[in-house]
């Protein structure tokens, strides 16, 4: 997926993006944004002012080089105060299969902030960005599947229910781990499918030519055997005949009387 598509997913009743990128990374020309969406620029530090209604949507790139990435938790703070349902979308730098899932979860739960998407940017056409994750403010937890939030009367009754801050914290971190490992688990898989395939044409090339190499064998053997001598006739010429007589010997060479 392409990041125009990304953001055109998560821009209903947005009507400002509010880019908080590092200085020099100019991701606007990537957004294509509709006419009745416009688009500002500020430093991450103020985006807190800036985005505390879902109608403003905050786009930042992450990643490991500080120069040019944001920290997590800077994006995670912008986001702290806003009201619940205010999203953002966080382009990341990281390779998909090498994301630092545990730097992502600990400043989205902090800030109650629950990852409703994670995807991957592999037809992006930004160079260094790999995948795009989508997080909203939130008071309540959002619908997960029912393993990670439904507990069963029994285990109520041994667990009692924490706090409702306690629990949002938790059931946060259970779904924004669940959905970044799944990130990198379908990155990881459709790499191993990758070595797979490339494993199997290398066994093919490696078939094929042991099957040449049989070939040229069995040619070469044919060819031995159409040209060796017949059984018998192999020695050498004059090897093993009887010498012929020499007429000097016998007198009737010249000079014999």
């Amino acid at each position: 997926m392409r990041l125009p598509e990304v953001l055109a997913l998560h821009l209903a009743g947005v009507r400002e993006v509010v880019d908080v990128s590092r200085e020099g990374v100019d991701l606007a020309a990537r957004y294509a944004l509709p006419d009745e969406v416009s688009h500002r620029r500020c430093p991450v530090t103020d985006a807190a002012e800036l985005v505390r209604t879902p109608d403003r949507l905050l786009v930042g790139l992450l990643g490991p080089e500080p120069a040019v990435h944001l920290p997590p938790a800077e994006a995670a703070a912008a986001l702290a105060g806003a009201s619940a349902g205010t999203r953002g979308v966080l382009l990341l730098a990281w390779p998909v299969d090498e994301l630092p899932v545990h730097l992502l979860v600990g400043p989205m739960v902090a800030a109650r902030c629950q990852v409703v998407d994670a995807i991957p940017l592999g037809t992006a056409g930004i160079r260094g960005v790999s995948a795009a994750v989508v997080v909203q403010r939130v008071d309540r937890p959002l619908p997960q599947r029912g393993h990670l939030v439904d507990m069963t009367v029994a285990r109520r009754a041994a667990h009692p229910v924490p706090e409702p801050a306690d629990e949002l914290r938790t059931v946060l971190r259970m779904a924004n781990e669940h959905r970044l490992t799944g990130l990198v688990t379908r990155a990881v898989r459709r790499r191993l499918r990758e070595l797979e395939e490339q494993v199997e044409r290398q066994r093919q090339r490696l078939d094929e030519r042991d099957a040449r190499l049989a070939e040229l064998e069995r040619e070469l053997a044919r060819r031995a055997r159409v040209g060796a001598p017949a059984e018998g006739t192999d020695r050498r010429p004059g090897e093993g005949a009887p010498p012929e007589p020499d007429e000097g010997f016998f007198g009737s060479g010249p000079g014999s009387k």
